[in-house]
């Protein structure tokens, strides 16, 4: 857990100085069943709500191509995967689509199944 909130803390800090650009969405269209994972800028999305050991969370964006830097935090280890628009993210089995990315202050990131 204390990993955890250290990188929480950290990705507040860092998000703190990013820019406030409006949101880039992709021009592909997800199909009718498609699950979607919403991230929101300072807010861990627990992939196992009863042992909360397993997340996704917004660390930091970049500009100039905007793109998400996303924690996995999994078994106490967090890996880092910077990504843009329509670039895929493999999470429980599923390859998940960065479908929008919004990098202003109270920013989030879509995330669509393939």
């Amino acid at each position: 857990m204390r990993r955890l909130a250290a990188a929480l803390a950290l990705a507040l800090a860092l998000t703190a100085a990013c820019g406030s650009s409006g949101p880039v969405k992709s021009t592909v269209a997800a199909p009718a069943d498609a699950k979607h994972i919403s991230l929101d800028r300072g807010q861990p999305h627990w992939l196992d709500n009863a042992t909360r050991k397993r997340s996704l969370a917004i660390m930091s964006f970049e500009e100039n191509p905007v793109k998400v830097v996303i924690g996995f935090l999994d078994q106490g280890k967090t890996t880092t995967h910077t990504l843009g628009l329509d670039e895929t993210l493999d999470v429980d089995g599923v390859t998940y689509r960065v479908s929008e990315i919004n990098p202003a202050e109270d920013g989030y990131v879509v995330l669509t199944s393939k």
